[in-house]
């Protein structure tokens, strides 16, 4: 997904690797080291019906690291990359990055009536 950004504001990646891995985020010649973040899976409500209630840990690690661009423009895709156990992956994020400059950007002023904001308030009432 693209995202936009101004200058000063953070940029967030995150990806699912296997545990234990060293991972990180390329973007614009610069470096964001992921890190893991902790948390477990919890079970269905229905779970404690059937008595299947506990939490299940999962194989698979969630990975998480921000940092701030000030470079105004397109920064290009992010390109990830783990290492674990001497081997090496690198796979492109599917969207671009883009600061953007707050001198160039437009405002749109939505002027609506007062009360319902649609002619008939039927319409938005679940059936």
């Amino acid at each position: 997904m693209n995202i936009a950004r101004l200058p000063g504001e953070q940029i967030c990646f995150c990806c699912r690797c296997s545990p234990n891995a060293k991972v990180s985020v390329q973007l614009a010649k610069q470096t964001v080291s992921l890190v893991a973040q902790t948390g477990v899976e919890l079970p269905p409500n229905s779970a404690v019906l059937t008595q299947t209630n506990e939490p299940a840990t999962s194989n698979a690690s969630h990975y998480q690291g921000c940092t701030v661009a000030v470079k105004l423009g397109k920064l290009g895709k992010p390109q990830f990359q783990w290492v674990k156990n001497r081997a090496t992956a690198k796979q492109q994020g599917p969207g671009s990055v883009e600061i953007l400059s707050p001198a160039s950007l437009s405002v749109a002023q939505v002027i609506v009536r007062a009360g319902w904001p649609v002619p008939d308030p039927i319409a938005i009432t679940p059936a």
